[in-house]
């Protein structure tokens, strides 16, 4: 039977998954960061923060707060320079691991198992026929 508890979603399962989601990829800092930035706004009167918004921008149209825009731009390029250059690794490691696995399998009588750039073997798929015992799928095929 299904649970339908499990599948219901509320905010606060909402709000667990994105707090877990943010440590697993090291966003937590800016996560709190803006969680404390979005609770100083929501408790500014509003007469305050129209005082407040009107001072920054201001200040931006007489280029007092440049540098805070630089500091956005070059974060920003980061981030991006970031993520390409770890696209760019783990391409090169899956073709060093596949030219490795080549040239072991070309220069020995032994077909040696793939492995991605992980090191997780990868081989044939492969279908459990009885408890621990398993046998490649191309075996059943030709049966």
């Amino acid at each position: 039977m299904s649970n339908n508890k499990n599948k219901q979603f509320n905010w606060s399962r909402t709000a667990r998954d994105v707090v877990v989601t943010a440590i697993n990829k090291g966003q937590l800092p800016i996560l709190g960061v803006c969680s404390v930035f979005m609770v100083i706004l929501i408790r500014i009167p509003a007469q305050d923060l129209s005082g407040l918004l009107k001072d920054i921008f201001s200040k931006l149209a007489h280029g007092e707060l440049i540098a805070y825009i630089l500091l956005v731009i070059q974060s920003m390029a980061w981030f991006t320079h970031a993520r390409i250059m770890r696209r760019n690794f783990t391409e090169e490691t899956n073709r060093i691991c596949k030219e490795k696995s080549e040239l072991q399998n070309l220069l020995s009588s032994k077909e040696y198992r793939k492995r991605n750039a992980s090191g997780a073997v990868y081989d044939a798929p492969r279908i459990a026929v009885a408890a621990g015992r398993f046998d490649e799928v191309v075996a059943l095929a030709e049966a």
